[in-house]
């Protein structure tokens, strides 16, 4: 249990230094909200 603990914590919740101290989720999340603004419709 304690290792899906800390894979959690290490994907969700680390403050990453290389981009600005924001958890990899977060980042992750700006990263796809970004991508979806820039696909064209129609």
């Amino acid at each position: 249990m304690e290792t899906l603990n800390y894979v959690h914590w290490f994907n969700h919740e680390r403050p990453h230094e290389a981009v600005d101290d924001l958890p990899p989720a977060v980042v992750e999340q700006i990263h796809y909200a970004a991508r979806n603004e820039l696909q064209p419709t129609g």
